[in-house]
């Protein structure tokens, strides 16, 4: 984590802003006190950062099989007993 004073956030205000869009904790401090916290929006993925940056690609999904759906009459646990020879 990176401190930072106001007077030089406010000169350099840009470059603390582009740091903390990256993911960089930045502590704001007036008169060596911590004052405030400058860093990422919260909730918004890495993946999808990347992907609106163009530095990841979304897959297309292909060659996934679905999962088929499991079909009995009895209960799941009476199955696996079964299974397993219980």
């Amino acid at each position: 984590m990176a401190d930072v004073g106001v007077r030089e956030l406010k000169q350099q205000l840009s470059r603390y802003l582009d740091r903390a869009q990256r993911g960089e904790l930045i502590r704001v401090t007036e008169r060596g006190h911590p004052k405030a916290m400058l860093g990422p929006l919260p909730g918004r993925a890495r993946v999808e950062e990347g992907v609106a940056e163009g530095w990841i690609e979304s897959g297309s999904g292909a060659g996934l099989r679905a999962i088929r759906r499991w079909k009995s009459s009895g209960r799941i646990l009476d199955a696996l007993a079964e299974d397993r020879g219980e």
